[in-house]
């Protein structure tokens, strides 16, 4: 009897350690649920949305514009938390603002999203920018003063910066559903 008991606990420790591996496996790769912080992305995201985000573009696929996407930038914050943006322009892509609106590539970007109606240049140096190679130019959808800090300010960020895409809403369950 004694025997099936401690073959029972080891049944038990590598039933729960497999779990704990494969749980670990999952968030470091595959994806995870993050909550959105502050609303440099309202509208589109609001503070306390919970999103799945997911993993694997950044080692099988790649990058578009306008996928938004959680990224690490801890010279930026105080807490070194992680920031959620929408990629504006990719390696190679010239990024203007002008007049309060956004160009990529000399053509006009449209942008039905954004909270107010102007687009604010913040850092004069970072207004037209060639995104440079491994890089992203990103920006949040509020672009009221203030309302977001993102490449306007600290320019094009590398991509390996980048620690998933947002694909899904969880909460509030009246916005549930695929991130657009």
């Amino acid at each position: 009897m004694a025997k099936s008991k401690n073959s029972e606990i080891k049944d038990w420790v590598l039933h729960i350690l497999a779990a704990v591996v494969i749980a670990l496996l999952i968030v470091t790769f595959v994806g995870q649920i993050t909550i959105v912080s502050k609303s440099s992305m309202t509208p589109t995201l609001k503070d306390g949305d919970r999103l799945i985000i997911e993993k694997l573009t950044k080692y099988f696929g790649s990058y578009n514009r306008g996928d938004i996407v959680v990224l690490y930038y801890p010279e930026c914050l105080e807490s070194g938390d992680l920031i959620i943006k929408r990629i504006i322009g990719l390696e190679g892509d010239l990024v203007e603002i002008k007049d309060g609106d956004v160009y990529v590539n000399g053509e006009y970007v449209a942008e039905d999203y954004i909270r107010g109606t102007y687009t604010y240049e913040v850092n004069e140096s970072y207004s037209s920018v060639k995104v440079p190679e491994g890089s992203v130019y990103v920006l949040g959808d509020n672009r009221e003063a203030n309302g977001s800090i993102d490449s306007r300010t600290f320019g094009a960020l590398q991509v390996t910066r980048i620690r998933g895409k947002a694909i899904f809403r969880l909460f509030p369950f009246n916005k549930f559903g695929m991130v657009k």
